[in-house]
């Protein structure tokens, strides 16, 4: 599933509804995060880009109504993964920087990089490189 999280549920709802429109089901669960909506990962190219496109967009929204209403606040960023073990954690990434790799990875990419990161400190190889796995 290509996970999404939310701060606002009228933002949600409008993600919600126009992935429906492209006739993509969604699946909405709550946590201590926020409001969280899960996607099949096997969606169309132009319909996965028309999502992503329209969530940048609520993105944009989302951090100006945190501005307008908590100007104090921080921008943050961060990936939610599951360590090898199962349980849940937030990988914080510096906005800007979140900014930058969005710019030239989709979602599910860099989920997938921060994941193997993530996995591959978890389980340290000391064998080069070069050499197979498990070998």
């Amino acid at each position: 599933m290509i996970d999404y999280i939310f701060f606002d549920a009228g933002l949600c709802g409008q993600f919600i509804e126009k992935a429906r429109k492209l006739g993509v089901a969604a699946i909405e669960s709550h946590d201590e995060m926020g409001i969280n909506v899960a996607l099949p990962e096997d969606l169309p190219d132009d319909v996965g880009e028309a999502l992503e496109a329209f969530y940048d967009e609520l993105l944009e929204q989302q951090a100006a109504l945190v501005e307008a209403n908590e100007p104090t606040l921080r921008h943050a960023a961060g990936i939610h993964i599951d360590l090898c073990d199962g349980s849940p954690c937030l990988i914080r990434i510096e906005p800007a920087l979140m900014n930058r790799l969005l710019s030239v990875l989709s979602i599910e990419e860099l989920h997938q990089l921060v994941t193997g990161i993530a996995h591959a400190v978890e389980n340290p190889v000391s064998a080069p490189i070069c050499h197979a796995p498990g070998k």
